[in-house]
């Protein structure tokens, strides 16, 4: 696993650019809640720069928590708009999931669950989750828009993002055939001056101005762990943080060759990440973050230490001052009303995701117990855009062709709670 510093130092600027529009939809996202914009900002980028740091420390493996804009739609559409739920209330239930999540660590009972995937599932989760880059950098480049139909699109190709994206996409080419370092570098560095001479990144003076920001107020209320209501949320919190985990950790340990002493290891520290950023984000405002896929991004265009994950914590931290990076690669480009696109990250997803496809050759696509849910897995998580969803459906069908089989050799005793628990959500809750 050696390699250079400089290896582990791009490795992590690359993450760090993928994570940057997360930062932005949070906060977007949480000032709809009453949150205020730049506070939620600072919120994220010091609990997502803090937990990345340590957590990349401690598993000796560039490790990165990021926003998950799934669980702050959660919050913000479910909770808050649907159920009516006071903001400081809904963050109370986010800080004791955070306690929740820090049990099940220090119980082992977390890491249970990634013990309980099989072998197979690791690369196809990870091809999974390739194909969700993929998708979702065909969206951000405004390649592939949404259709009431067919669902998606071609879009307008000749547009400046799909053209920005697209010069990126042919540098990554060309760098791999000519068998150059850096060719994920390269290509965001392509997209990154044509989106300047195209007019989408603008270079002033506003790309420097410091989006810090703080509250004086307790921005979640203890008194909120009394409301049922509330409370009630509290499940499917922990169910996407738990999946959500599981599924890029079994990314991780197939980008990384993880033996099962390793694995098991670092996952436990991961489980314990978990929980300690669940309960520090809501103390800062904001719900999350969760660990993500762009460890994968710097892993695929190879770190392979610490180093990357401290490189991408560190530019969390310095964003709310500086945030001259987060700006360019994550404020995004504004091309209606409610959509903006992020064509200078696009080609680094599409090209990373596709990347991450290799490892399917270690599926044996002949052993119908194997293909199964590997092809469900690879086919969900994109489609749905859910990690959550791949990898708890894969589950599903591996339990039920086992089962089916009169074979269940393979199943270890969780799966008699796990199963039943995973179908329950799916056809009643």
């Amino acid at each position: 696993m050696k390699n250079s510093v400089l290896d582990n130092v791009i490795g992590g600027f690359l993450a760090f650019c993928v994570a940057a529009p997360a930062l932005f939809a949070t906060a977007s996202l949480m000032e709809l809640t009453g949150g205020n914009n730049q506070a939620v900002f600072t919120g994220c980028c010091l609990t997502a720069g803090v937990v990345t740091l340590l957590s990349s420390s401690l598993c000796r493996l560039p490790v990165v928590f990021v926003p998950n804009v799934g669980l702050v739609s959660l919050f913000t559409f479910t909770i808050y708009f649907g159920a009516g739920i006071p903001r400081d209330t809904a963050l109370a239930v986010y800080a004791l999931s955070g306690v929740c999540l820090l049990a099940l660590g220090l119980l082992r009972l977390g890491p249970a669950l990634l013990r309980a995937t099989p072998e197979f599932l690791f690369p196809a989760m990870m091809a999974g989750i390739g194909l969700l880059l993929v998708g979702t950098g065909l969206r951000q480049a405004g390649v592939l828009v949404a259709h009431p139909v067919t669902l998606v699109v071609l879009g307008n190709l000749a547009a400046r993002a799909p053209v920005i994206a697209g010069l990126g996409g042919l540098a990554v080419c060309v760098a791999m055939a000519k068998s150059a370092r850096y060719p994920l570098a390269i290509g965001a560095a392509v997209a990154a001056v044509s989106g300047v001479v195209l007019g989408v990144t603008p270079v002033d003076r506003a790309l420097v101005v410091p989006m810090w920001g703080v509250t004086g107020d307790l921005p979640f209320d203890p008194a909120g762990l009394l409301d049922t209501e509330a409370l009630r949320y509290l499940p499917s919190i922990l169910l996407i943080v738990s999946f959500e985990t599981a599924g890029v950790f079994a990314g991780l340990r197939s980008t990384f060759g993880l033996n099962d002493e390793q694995a098991a290891w670092m996952a436990g520290r991961l489980w314990i990440g978990s929980g300690f950023a669940a309960l520090l984000s809501p103390i800062l405002g904001v719900p999350g973050p969760v660990l993500g896929p762009e460890g994968l991004v710097g892993g695929v265009s190879g770190s392979r230490t610490r180093l990357s994950g401290v490189i991408t914590g560190g530019l969390l931290l310095i964003s709310p001052l500086i945030p001259v990076l987060a700006r360019t690669f994550g404020g995004g480009y504004q091309v209606g009303p409610d959509t903006w696109l992020h064509p200078l990250i696009a080609p680094v997803l599409v090209c990373a995701g596709l990347q991450m496809l290799a490892g399917l050759r270690r599926v044996d696509w002949e052993q119908v117990d194997q293909a199964i849910p590997a092809g469900i897995v690879c086919a969900i998580t994109p489609l749905t855009f859910s990690i959550v969803n791949g990898l708890s459906l894969g589950l599903i069908a591996h339990a039920v062709i086992r089962v089916v089989r009169g074979d269940v050799s393979g199943l270890r005793p969780i799966y008699a709670v796990l199963i039943p628990l995973l179908i329950l959500r799916y056809l009643v809750l």
